[in-house]
């Protein structure tokens, strides 16, 4: 009986090994929960910048090629353009604009009369679905009030937009040189 495992001892070998198995397991278990725990946060955050920041996007309705001037110090104003891209099958508009680097943002539309250029305040612009806007130099336009700091060539200036459904879009206006007449680098 030297050579041989009595079924009680096997029994106890087998119990401790499956104890120790299991403990194992455990160990690796809670392992892989921390690991997927502690990068959720960071799927967590991509996932909500996605959702926030994504190139200005909310349902169909987007920005692209959202530009303005550089800025001369002392400057308090800045016309940003671009255009707003509705693929959607339904109607939106565009409510308010903001950026953190104004004090305030406005929708302006050029409009020349007896020869004269004036800016009249929109309250709000109708996006067709289906259709495009575009912000440009002489026509439809945001006009920044109040800048925080001058704009320089190269830079970007964050924009949020609110929609009338209350959906909002984000964007990165790219400062072109004081003298730029379209989207930088086209």
């Amino acid at each position: 009986n030297h050579g041989r495992l009595s079924a009680t001892s096997m029994n106890t070998k087998r119990t401790f090994l499956l104890g120790v198995y299991t403990h194992r397991l455990v160990i690796l278990r809670d392992d892989i929960i921390s690991f997927w725990m502690s990068e959720m946060s960071l799927v967590r955050f991509i996932l909500l910048m996605l959702l926030c920041c994504q190139s200005a996007f909310a349902d169909g309705i987007y920005l692209t090629n959202v530009w303005l001037r550089a800025t001369p110090t002392g400057m308090t104003s800045a016309a940003v353009y671009g255009s707003l891209v509705n693929s959607s099958a339904v109607d939106e508009s565009v409510v308010s604009i903001t950026s953190e680097l104004a004090e305030s943002a406005m929708l302006h539309r050029s409009v020349n009369k007896d020869g004269m250029t004036r800016m009249l305040h929109a309250d709000e612009i109708l996006i067709k679905a289906g259709t495009q806007v575009d912000f440009e130099p002489g026509g439809l336009h945001v006009m920044l009030i109040g800048l925080r700091e001058p704009f320089v060539s190269g830079d970007s200036v964050p924009l949020s937009v609110t929609l009338k459904s209350g959906a909002k879009l984000s964007a990165a206006a790219k400062v072109g040189s004081i003298a730029q007449l379209g989207y930088p680098g086209q």
